[in-house]
């Protein structure tokens, strides 16, 4: 059976690269054949050893001098360039023979999802691996409505942009209470009782934003919410072993 890569993705501070190091730690923990890859060229440090690291061929620091850029337009140029390297990033990859090869995008989603990098990344894994995306959700994030709406339209225009199946995680539930958890898992299990708390919390808003908040339901309504929704805490593992379990009924059963 083919490999599959997983891409990591998520609003700057949802816990990618911890969630990347979690993941695979369990991966390896089970026996998996894995590979770890750090897409994110401008990242300082990051808490694991990565297999696979873009920062081999992508200097940040170096594209700041070379091209006498400021802190953003050296992040947008880091990650453009990335394209040229795809082809040996690849053949890293192929040389661990994994299993599971888990991506470690760059932390500003936007610099990723919104230019055409991440089209040839998925292109580039799907000649040698199934691709599959993980949009995570900041759990504390989802306490407030209009958050949690935002997040899940973020996580089908991430699924709009790279065509590859998208599972959403709800990460940081260790933060939550079982309270706050139940009412999180309500909302999300219904679209019919999401639509009826945004709607009541929109009332009094001006026109405008009730057109919006209306419109953007009825994406989710025709799109469907984020099924089958998984739980997780990257700091303390739980819920990643459901999620593995998840992966392996549907690529190598």
């Amino acid at each position: 059976m083919q490999p599959v890569s997983i891409l990591v993705l998520g609003l700057a501070g949802v816990g990618k690269t911890l969630f990347a190091k979690a993941f695979s730690e369990l991966l390896d923990s089970y026996g998996e054949a894995t590979c770890l890859v750090n897409l994110d060229p401008a990242v300082v440090e990051v808490p694991y050893d990565p297999d696979v690291d873009i920062r081999d061929y992508v200097s940040y620091e170096s594209v700041i001098r070379e091209y006498q850029l400021g802190p953003n337009g050296a992040l947008i140029l880091s990650c453009d360039l990335i394209s040229e390297h795809l082809n040996r990033i690849v053949s890293d990859i192929e040389a661990f023979s994994a299993d599971y090869i888990v991506v470690d995008t760059p932390g500003q989603m936007e610099l990723f999802i919104m230019r055409e990098i991440s089209s040839e990344v998925v292109s580039s894994l799907s000649r040698m691996s199934s691709v599959i995306g993980v949009f995570l959700v900041s759990a504390p994030a989802l306490m407030k409505v209009d958050s949690m709406l935002t997040s899940l339209v973020m996580s089908k225009i991430a699924e709009f942009r790279l065509n590859i199946p998208m599972y959403t995680i709800i990460n940081k539930v260790d933060l939550l209470s079982d309270e706050d958890k139940r009412r999180i898992a309500s909302l999300l299990s219904s679209y019919e009782e999401l639509r009826d708390v945004v709607l009541t919390q929109v009332l009094e808003s001006s026109d405008r934003y009730r057109v919006i908040a209306t419109s953007l339901l009825k994406l989710l309504e025709e799109t469907g919410l984020p099924h089958p929704l998984t739980e997780v805490s990257a700091m303390d593992g739980r819920g990643l072993e459901a999620f593995y379990s998840a992966l392996d009924q549907a690529y190598f059963r």
